[in-house]
Order: structure tokens, then sequence, then C-alpha cells
């Protein structure tokens, strides 16, 4: 006994120290981990159901019993009944292998109330929910039209009536994962939705587009179906059939089993088990400004549920075998429980022929220039399929490169000594090329006071401008008007129609600027010196250059002073001594540190390459007193999360209109809405401070239901015209 009693006195004191830790320290919540409680569906199973609603030719099949007329009279027509069948079944394969019952059937009255919708739709050449009443429409046509509009998917495609339009539509609804949808994919949560029951489909061709609407706002079933939540992709097998790798991942929350998910908590792990690639989706996600990656909750109540969205960036292409592993934590049940979703999917190919395949690769540009000892960002590697889609890249390819002139590693070029190097990209047996030019580190030696030493530095930077043999610039030399051309072209070599030149209309070059003033040539700018090429090398007055500016930004002005105040006015220019005609100096020449710094200030005033119209362009009143040209809107987001926003709308003059400015797609996150009024000329200007975004989407309301929309990144100025 005596052995026995100091181990009891121990024990109790071990259990009450115990007891003290977890008083004081409760353990964590433990979440359960909930099932869907619908089935996976095996691979036979899907193949057997593919075989049976979506293999069906819908080639030289009968499309209508009765063609509908879009236009007055109008009519509803009526679709073939084996027709409609094919998009009943396209449903019922999607809802199938969703784990819910392919048991949807049509309901003649939602066929019918679907025509008119088609019909209805079609009238506005684009699809809306809430389309206006056509002013020679029967007003029961349009009512009916209206209803099926308010409840309804709706599709439009330009494809011919060669395929199943109603198959190609729900498809397009089950992918859901464009910059409008990817945040609530209701289009597919209305098709997922277990309360549904009877749908019908409408169909109307009108002009070079048809139109499709989709009822499925039904919540006729009987028999409930019993689940938790449910999954696209499905868990267990999945076909590549019906998912692409662009496509968002949705988790469909039932609100009777789960509390409305709340963005702060949610936390979405997915893992591609073959080589261990992990992505992780919480709120920070919405703030990467990355290609294609996305995370949302959506608790707007499309199909009776709530829905978790996530995409990963860089998959690149889903193929035959591919396991992926999702983890799902921050949920709550409805008793205030945590809850825990955790599920497999593993794709495969129902037809090893429909499976995709990399048929090439591209990277743009595909040529670049580095100096030597500086280095340079890999420029973007975009693979191709069979079926002409493409996915950009940002790993899992490999390059390589046998010249001595660089070094290539960790996604960054660096320049080693002066010359031309190539360097190989593959991917899946394809390959791709990068021509590589390294220059000769540039110093030059009489720049260093200069008043424009910032901006020559610039423009040799960009390879516009460049130091002559003996490391001198000569900022003080007048530039010729061929040598401003060859300028300001390289700055804006990048730009598509000057690429498209280049590659499907090569030319032989006689003198080095036939390329330049064929480049004017094709913006159809009036100069004497592209034909008569002694010309060229004359020194350019400031004039001059400001009327091909002007001509290059799509104007034509019959006096060319009006060239000189519409630089001015559109802050391309402040003149040489005063930002008027008389301080522009428009007689005296130019030069090449002149010609840097003009070319530099245009880059950073959004400057865009347009085509001379013909007939001349008139200044308007409103221009004289310093405005901007009409249908024009300037944005500048400074680096300090500053905007500026200024713009022309005759429509708005003496009026106030809204302006809605949002974060980059897809979230598109509202960060402010605010009204302006234009003055008496329609002028108007909108300043922001400490806007949290990388890019901003400005939306500008001129009227009800019509906007004008421009977009700025960080650090950039953005000018649109809108021409008629």
């Amino acid at each position: 006994m005596s052995n026995r009693t100091p181990r009891c006195i121990k024990m109790i004191s071990f259990i009450a120290v115990c007891l003290l830790y977890f008083v004081w320290n409760p353990p964590a919540a433990f979440a359960e981990s909930v099932d869907s409680l619908l089935p996976e569906r095996s691979e036979q199973e899907i193949k057997d159901k593919w075989s049976q609603w979506m293999n069906p030719s819908s080639k030289g099949q009968t499309v209508f019993d009765e063609t509908p007329l879009t236009s007055s009279p109008y009519r509803a027509g009526k679709l073939n009944e084996a027709y409609v069948q094919q998009g009943l079944d396209a449903t019922n394969f999607y809802r199938f292998i969703s784990g819910l019952p392919g048991d949807l059937r049509l309901d003649p009255s939602l066929n019918e109330q679907a025509q008119y919708g088609a019909v209805l739709v079609s009238t506005l050449g684009r699809l809306s929910h809430y389309p206006s009443q056509p002013s020679d429409m029967d007003k029961a046509f349009y009512d009916k039209g209206y209803r099926s509009t308010t409840s309804s998917n709706l599709y439009y495609t330009t494809r011919s009536l060669d395929s199943n339009l109603l198959v190609d539509s729900v498809r397009a609804y089950m992918d859901d994962s464009d910059d409008k949808n990817i945040d609530n994919v209701g289009h597919r949560r209305w098709i997922l939705n277990p309360q549904l029951q009877q749908i019908g489909f409408g169909l109307a061709a009108h002009q070079d587009k048809s139109y499709s609407s989709m009822q499925v706002q039904d919540k006729s079933r009987t028999n409930t179906i019993d689940y938790n939540y449910s999954l696209f992709p499905n868990q267990g097998a999945f076909p590549l059939e019906a998912f692409k790798s662009d496509y968002a991942w949705s988790v469909q929350l039932n609100p009777k089993r789960f509390q409305e998910p709340a963005l702060d908590d949610v936390r979405v792990e997915l893992i591609r088990l073959g080589d261990q690639r992990r992505w992780t989706f919480d709120q920070s996600t919405q703030d990467k400004d990355i290609e294609q990656l996305h995370f949302n909750i959506s608790t707007i109540n499309y199909g009776n549920n709530y829905a978790i969205t996530f995409r990963p960036d860089d998959v690149q292409l889903l193929k035959n075998g591919d396991v992926f592993k999702v983890n799902i934590t921050g949920l709550k049940k409805t008793d205030g429980t945590p809850a825990d979703i955790s599920y497999q999917t593993r794709f495969f190919s129902i037809d090893s022929r429909t499976e995709d395949r990399v048929s090439g690769l591209s990277i743009e540009p595909r040529e670049i220039t580095v100096q030597a000892g500086d280095e340079i960002a890999m420029p973007a590697v975009r693979a191709y399929t069979e079926n002409g889609e493409q996915f950009s890249m940002k790993s899992g390819f490999s390059y390589t490169s046998s010249s001595q002139l660089i070094d290539v590693r960790n996604g960054k070029i660096k320049g080693l000594q002066p010359g031309i190097a190539k360097i190989t990209i593959r991917y899946e047996g394809k390959t791709a090329e990068l021509k590589v030019n390294v220059k000769p580190s540039t110093s030059l030696t009489d720049i260093g006071n200069h008043w424009a030493r910032e901006a020559i530095q610039w423009g040799v930077q960009r390879q516009m401008a460049s130091g002559y043999a003996d490391g001198t610039f000569r900022p003080n030399n007048e530039v010729t008007e061929a040598e401003f051309l060859a300028m300001l072209f390289k700055l804006y070599a990048d730009t598509k129609i000057l690429q498209q030149l280049d590659q499907e209309h090569p030319i032989k070059i006689e003198v080095w600027s036939d390329k330049y003033y064929r480049y004017a040539r094709s913006y159809n700018v009036d100069l004497e010196a592209i034909k008569n090429k002694k010309l060229r090398d004359r020194p350019i007055t400031r004039q001059e250059v400001a009327y091909i500016v002007a001509s290059l930004n799509g104007r034509n002005y019959a006096d060319r002073q009006d060239a000189i105040r519409y630089l001015l006015n559109m802050g391309f220019s402040t003149g040489k001594t005063a930002p008027t005609v008389e301080g522009f100096a428009g007689q005296e020449k130019l030069t090449r540190a002149e010609a840097v710094a003009f070319l530099k200030n245009l880059y950073e005033h959004g400057f865009e390459l347009h085509g001379r119209p013909e007939a001349f362009t008139i200044f308007t009143d409103n221009e004289k007193n310093g405005g901007f040209p009409d249908y024009t809107v300037r944005a500048s987001f400074t680096s300090d999360h500053q905007l500026i926003l200024k713009g022309t709308f005759s429509k708005i003059a003496n009026r106030t209109v809204t302006v809605f400015v949002n974060g980059p797609a897809p979230k598109q996150k509202q960060l402010l809405t605010q009204t302006v009024t234009g003055d008496a000329g329609g002028n108007f200007t909108l300043t922001a401070d400490n806007l949290d975004a990388d890019k901003l989407i400005i939306n500008i309301e001129t009227e009800p239901n019509y906007l004008y929309q421009i977009s700025v990144d960080l650090g950039r100025v953005k000018m649109n015209e809108y021409r008629k």
C-alpha cells in the first residue's frame, strides 16, 4: 500500500491538470465531412447515356414544323418534335452525370412560351432578359415573349442549323465560364436545380444569328431529391467531353442543409494528384490579376441553391486519367456546426477521338530585344488544340538555347553579348521559336545634362530611337520627316495592322525609309515624300508633325492649324512656349530631342493609330473652346491609384449622367458609382482617389440601358473615340 499511494496522488494531480487545461483551452470545433448524398456515375453508365442522348446527328433534320417570323407580322412558330427532343436529351445527360435524375420532361406550353421569347429577343440583335417592346409588335405577343425572357436561359449563335442549336445552347449554359457569368454560373445552376421537372425550348433566326430560349424555372417536381450539395464536375468518373480546362468548377449547396456561405470563411484546395500541383482559393484570390484564376461565393438564388465557383490557372489540357482532389472548409450546416466537403474527380474520355490534343504553339511577341547585361521576362506561350481552342501556359513546357549570347533560366532571358540568338519552346511534341536580339549596352555621352535626357533614355530603351556609332545622340540636330516617321512607327511596332502588313504583304525595301512611308500610306496619310523620295531627308516642321499625328489619330482637317489645336486640346502637346497655336511655333524645325519628348508624351496620353478619313473633319465650336471632339473619353489611372476621367458627349450637355467604376474581370468588383454633369458643350470631368485595383473598367451611362465603356491599367492613360 505504501508503494501505491504516491502513484494515486500523482494520477489524481495529472487528471486535475488535464481538466484545468480543457477548461481554459477548449478544443477546436470538429468539422463534419459532409457527403453529397448523390450517386457517382460509373464510366459505363456515362458512356451508355452518351450513346443514348448525345450521339444522334442533326444534319438534314427538320428544325421547324412552323417557321417563326422575326419581323412584322410576327409569328412564334413551332419547333420539330424530334429536334426539341435532342435538347431535352442533352439537358438530361448533364443532370445525370452530375448525380441528379435525368428524368426531365418537355412541356408543350413551355415550348410555346419559349418560342415567343426567342422571337422577341431576336428583334434586339442581342440578349436581354428584359427586352423593350418593338413598336410594330402586338402587345399580347410581346407579353408572352417577355414572360419567357424573364424566366429563361438565353443563347445566341452565328452557327448554321447543321448542328442542333438547342444542344449547343445546353453545352454553353453548362460552360457558363465567360467573364459575365462565371461569378454565379446561373444558367448551369438552373439546369442542375433539383426541383426542376419540366422544361421548354424555343428557337428563332434573325439576320445572321439564331436565338434560343430555354424555360428552366419550373419547380413542379413531386419526388423530393435528398441531397446536401451537387457538383459540376461530379465526384468519381466524369467525361472530358462535358468539361474543359477553362470551365469553372462549381459546388451547389442545398440551403436547407447549409447556412449562407461567407467569402471571408470559405477556403478551397484543389490538388492534381498526378503531379501534386496545388491551387488554393480564398478571398485573396479575387485580388490576384492572374489569367483564368477565379474564385467566388454566390448567394443569389439561381437554381434554388448557393454556389461556390473556382477555376485554377495554368491547368493546360485536361487529360484522360487526370484525378483531382477537392477540399472545401469554412462551411456551416443550418444548425451552426462546421462542415467540410472533400471529394475526388477522375476525368476520362468517352471517345479517344474527341480528346483534345495540342496542334501547335505560339509565342507573342515572336521577336524581342534585350540589352547586354539586362534581363527580360519570357513572352507568353500559348498552345492551340485540334478543335481550335487555345490556352496560355506558365509551366509544363521546356525551352532551350545553344547560343552563348544569352542566358535563359527561371523564365528570364539575360543578354550576355551583342548578336542574334534563338530559343526553342517545346510542349507535347510541338515547338515554337523566339528570336532574341541582344543589343550593345547603351551609354550616350552627350545627354548628361540635357533637358530631354530622361525622354531620350526612354526612347532608346523602347528601340524607337538610337545613338550614333560614336556613342552620341546629338539631341539638338534637326530631325527629318523620314526619321520622325521611323521613330513614331517603331514606338507603335506592336500594332496589329503594322504587323499584318509586314507578314502578309512584304515589299522590297530600296531605301531604308520605304517601310515607314508604306505604313503612312496604309493609314491614308497624304505625304509628298511617299512618291518623291528626295523630300524625305528635309527637316520636318512642327506644323507638319501636327498634321501627321492628327491624321494618324483619325482626323482630316482642311485648316492645318486645326491639327495644332487638336493636339493641344487632347493633351498630346503643350506647345513650345505656350499651349496656343502661336506658342506651338508651327514653322520651326523639330530637333531629335524634341521629337523623342513629343512621342513620349503622345504615348503616355493614350495616343493610338487610326486611319485618316477621306472626308474633311469638322472642327467643332466646342473644340474651338478647348474641348475634346464629340464622343471622346480619356481615362488616366495614376500609379497612386487616382482616376482622372475626362470626356465629351454632346448628348449630355447640361445633363447629369452616372459613371460606374469597377475592378477588373472576372469579378469586376464595384469601386465607385458617381454622377457627373456635362457643361453646355457636353464636357465633363471626374476625379477619384484610392481606387484599390490594378485595372479599372469604367462605364458611362449616357442614357438608360446605354453604356460607353473604357478600361485602363494602373499607371497608364487610355483614350477612346467612339466613331460612328
